[in-house]
């Protein structure tokens, strides 16, 4: 599960840099670099999982808003 975990907000962290070289929204894509970046240190620290839930649940609204 943790390693879907780190797939999840490694490819999230990845799209945000994608979002501002495709000139997409800047809002948009910092967030999702933060709450990947948030998540990977949630998970590699071995906090709870509300915390990783935390960051997971707004990179999904972004997300749902980008597309």
């Amino acid at each position: 599960m943790r390693n879907i975990l780190y797939l999840i907000f490694s490819l999230f962290f990845l799209r945000g840099f994608f979002q501002i070289f495709e000139g997409s929204s800047w809002t948009l894509s910092f967030g999702s670099i933060v709450f990947g970046i948030l998540g990977v240190f949630f998970l590699f620290k071995k906090y709870e999982m509300k915390y990783v839930s935390f960051s997971l649940i707004p990179l999904l609204l972004i997300f749902m808003i980008s597309h």
